[in-house]
């Protein structure tokens, strides 16, 4: 019977050994074919626009997108995590640690419930105040979501 780490062991193994980015050919035509593509600087999900009402609540406070918090591997460990992780935050203000976390139709799954719960835990012990509202919140009525949300960001 296979044991787990024996396979991952082998697994590893063979990839490093097999790996095409050892070929330079390989190299060369990959490098080619990224060559001028820009990295992007912010996510709106998997490299995606950033989604609009996300982009209209940053406008609107003025704000980054997509700020990245790192959480450190002894408190990763601690919440269920293998390693370190990092966080994107939607819209945040670095110096006051608040941030509004704009929540689509996917955050109604029970596993990304469950991720977002973990992650709300994380950035509570990093000293980071979440509000979350949805795009439906956004879209029924703005102004009112808005004064929310500009009452959270400045709250103590």
């Amino acid at each position: 019977m296979w044991k787990r780490e024996d396979f991952r062991a082998i697994v590893t193994t063979r990839m490093i050994e097999h790996n095409p980015m050892k070929r330079e050919e390989i190299r060369a035509k990959v490098s080619a074919n990224k060559a001028g593509q820009a990295f992007p600087t912010h996510r709106g999900g998997k490299g995606q626009p950033a989604p609009v009402w996300q982009s209209k609540v940053a406008e609107a406070l003025g704000l980054p997108m997509e700020i990245t918090v790192v959480v450190h591997k002894d408190l990763a460990r601690r919440h269920g995590l293998s390693r370190w992780t990092w966080y994107a935050l939607d819209v945040a203000d670095e110096m006051t640690k608040h941030a509004v976390e704009v929540n689509g139709g996917s955050h109604k799954t029970l596993a990304v419930q469950a991720r977002d719960a973990r992650k709300m835990v994380i950035l509570k012990e990093l000293g980071w105040s979440v509000l979350v509202v949805t795009n439906q919140e956004l879209s029924e009525d703005f102004d009112a979501t808005m004064a929310r949300v500009r009452g959270f960001m400045t709250s103590k």
